[in-house]
């Protein structure tokens, strides 16, 4: 059993990461934010006890776990909200700061727009071998623990989907992302 300083010093560890990788999925700093907070405590009361070499990958299982059932939420909401007529399609996006030059703003915002686009296109397996491997930084074994499936698994759907941002991405894509 570990000591609080250790689970403590774990967290902290995985906060920021764990905060882009949920801001990213919610489109939502404030959500995501509280997001990784839940997924903290969940992970805590069920999993702190394990060997901390199964931390990583277990906690992203938890925090991908919550992401999934907000996304399916919010998939529901925004249906029935636009059945309804409340607000219109463009109102469900946020509209973020706008304190740049328009140019640079302009190319930033398609780039944003077009990484978005190309990762939310990926099957849900994809997209989320994607997001531990590359963004994450966890290992093929770590990454087929918190997905629960084999690392012939995680290979196969992180090839197919880097190779479908590769397409998706286009003039975005960048010879260091090999």
């Amino acid at each position: 059993m570990s000591d609080s300083h250790t689970i403590e010093a774990f967290l902290v560890s995985i906060s920021a990461v764990a905060l882009n990788m949920a801001a990213m999925s919610t489109r939502d700093r404030d959500m995501a934010a509280d997001m990784v907070q839940e997924a903290m405590s969940k992970w805590a009361a069920k999993y702190s006890t394990h060997p901390p070499a199964q931390w990583r990958p277990l906690f992203y299982r938890v925090l991908q776990n919550g992401l999934r059932d907000q996304a399916r939420r919010d998939k529901l909401r925004h249906y029935w909200v636009r059945w309804f007529g409340q607000i219109t399609e463009s109102e469900l996006d946020p509209d973020f700061g706008h304190d740049q030059d328009p140019e640079q703003e302009l190319e930033r915002s398609d780039a944003a727009a077009a990484i978005d686009a190309a990762l939310r296109a990926l099957p849900e397996r994809q997209r989320e071998a994607f997001m531990l491997r590359q963004w994450q930084g966890l290992d093929v074994r770590e990454t087929a623990l918190a997905m629960g499936c084999s690392e012939g698994s995680v290979k196969t759907h992180l090839s197919r989907a880097m190779a479908q941002l590769r397409t998706s991405l286009g003039p975005y894509w960048s010879q260091d992302d090999e």
